[in-house]
């Protein structure tokens, strides 16, 4: 009887890890946008935002994201209110990395030029040479760490609340927490030290 017993117990435990590694190692991420006869189909709870394009469509996939700039000395008039009187200002753009934070920063960090295009947006980042090393997304915590390294140049103090201002809007605009490091310290102490 107790045999008995083991072996069903045993055969259960297996069914049960079977299903498991079929439903979880196997079976792919269920937090996506899935193209269904009615469009894109939100499936479990994507971390990302529907695409941007056109459910079908064979081009690379693009997601609307924002990327953030200063507008200088406006006491927060034109967006968030930042250090030295500035407002830290959104401008729509668009990425085709399915990893969103990836893509928003790395978009962000390739703007070379000291203001942004036609809008005099102030960019603090342009003197920067920077690349992302990392971005972990813990699941369990609830907070997303990017880790960044590189050249960073501040241009005088009030250069410090933009950079970090930019580079954190940019990346917690997707609703999750995040902390970010530069060259292996918090990017708050890291600036403090310039």
């Amino acid at each position: 009887m107790k045999r008995l017993l083991l072996t069903i117990f045993v055969t259960l435990i297996l069914a049960v890890s079977v299903v498991f590694t079929l439903r979880f190692v196997i079976g792919g991420d269920e937090d996506t946008w899935l193209c269904g006869k009615d469009g894109w189909q939100k499936h479990g709870n994507p971390r990302n935002p529907m695409p941007a394009k056109t459910c079908g469509e064979e081009k690379p996939y693009e997601w609307k994201v924002k990327l953030f700039l200063v507008a200088l000395e406006d006491n927060g008039k034109s967006g968030k209110q930042i250090g030295c009187g500035d407002s830290l200002v959104s401008v729509d753009t668009t990425v085709n990395d399915i990893d969103l934070i990836k893509g928003s920063l790395t978009k962000l960090l390739s703007i070379k030029e000291q203001n942004y295009g036609e809008s005099g947006l102030y960019n603090a980042l342009y003197q920067s040479s920077l690349t992302i090393e990392d971005i972990k997304d813990d699941r369990n915590a609830g907070m997303i760490s990017i880790y960044l390294t590189g050249n960073y140049k501040l241009g005088g103090t009030c250069d410090a609340p933009r950079f970090e201002e930019q580079l954190t809007a940019t990346a917690a605009q997707f609703n999750k927490p995040i902390t970010i490091y530069l060259n292996g310290k918090l990017l708050s102490e890291a600036l403090s030290q310039k």
